[in-house]
């Protein structure tokens, strides 16, 4: 009799559930919303390397950003494991201004490693801005061909304990178009 009487509720339960949705069974949930776009802002993500830097040396590559974004993390690409960090510096007359923003200190491996910047930063239109990358190995991976890039002299150490430097002076050319990009992926 109490096996009747369940399924007699359980019965009556699910016609209310019917005829409150219209004699249909009740609606999937909605998907949630689309994520924003998933792109390299500035940067280059290309597999034609034929050179790398040594260790010690802040290597950046200057960038025109061409539509206004918020950067989220930056990539590089590794000739070796490494440690490394990465930052973006705004421009200062051709060299490499204040830093903006930059990931902790990352243990990398052979190719493409990315990190989360410790602070987004947004990125204005029109912008010139530097991508600079600094490892504990003889790992930064470049294209001599094709491109400049700047260079400084700079520990490693120095920069895994207390941060990238916020401005620095005197920095020296080189062909080359290091491995690194920054983007608008969360």
């Amino acid at each position: 009799m109490r096996k009747n009487i369940l399924f007699g509720l359980a019965f009556i339960s699910a016609i209310a559930v019917l005829s409150s949705c219209g004699g249909k069974t009740p609606a999937e949930p909605k998907p949630a919303a689309e994520a924003e776009p998933c792109e390299i802002v500035i940067g280059n993500k290309i597999d034609d390397d034929n050179g790398y830097w040594s260790w010690n040396y802040l290597v950046a590559l200057d960038q025109v950003v061409t539509s206004g974004t918020t950067v989220y993390k930056l990539g590089i690409k590794l000739k070796y494991d490494s440690d490394y960090i990465l930052a973006i510096y705004d421009d200062n007359a051709g060299e490499p201004g204040v830093v903006l923003a930059q990931t902790a200190p990352q243990t990398g491996v052979i190719g493409w490693n990315e990190a989360a910047v410790t602070t987004p930063v947004l990125l204005s239109a029109g912008s010139k801005y530097w991508l600079v990358s600094i490892t504990g190995f003889d790992s930064i991976t470049d294209n001599t061909d094709s491109g400049i890039v700047k260079y400084k002299s700079y520990l490693y150490t120095t920069a895994a304990s207390s941060g990238m430097p916020g401005s620095l002076t005197g920095w020296n050319d080189n062909s080359g178009r290091t491995k690194v990009y920054a983007t608008s992926c969360r």
